[in-house]
């Protein structure tokens, strides 16, 4: 039972961090949207996305925790519901967090370098260009 309770207060926490993709999405969009409406609405899309995948593998481990307490005593086709179940949360990690975070912060990168809301250093951080080459002195 305690089990039980770590994991739906855990799936509790990440759905408030699925809501918080949405509204910082939707925060960035009346910021964004003046540079290139359709870049802000992909932003926002891909946010509301990557917030239906954390949403939908939290459903699936909390089913599998009540389906996996309910199979302890069930026959081998419940067990078959189980494993059926897991799938889902496999998807959650793989595209949720370790995927959607990257096209976000491309297409973020992209509205904010075009927008001019970031400093023309921050711009070109990482670039090969910026590592490679030293600064010109002014005299």
């Amino acid at each position: 039972e305690s089990r039980k309770r770590r994991v739906h207060s855990a799936g509790e926490r990440v759905v408030l961090d699925a809501l918080g993709c949405i509204g910082t999405a939707v925060a960035l969009f009346s910021v964004v949207k003046r540079q290139q409406e359709g870049f802000a609405l992909g932003f926002v899309t891909t946010r509301m996305f990557e917030a239906a995948v954390i949403v939908i593998g939290v459903v699936s481990i909390i089913a599998v925790v009540t389906l996996r307490q309910t199979a302890a005593e069930a026959d081998a086709a419940s067990l078959v519901a189980v494993g059926l179940a897991r799938a889902p949360s496999l998807m959650h990690f793989l595209l949720g967090p370790g995927l959607m975070p990257a096209f976000n912060a491309a297409l973020l990168g992209y509205l904010m370098y075009r927008s001019g809301l970031v400093r023309f250093s921050f711009r070109r951080w990482g670039s090969s260009e910026l590592r490679c080459s030293p600064r010109p002195r002014s005299e």
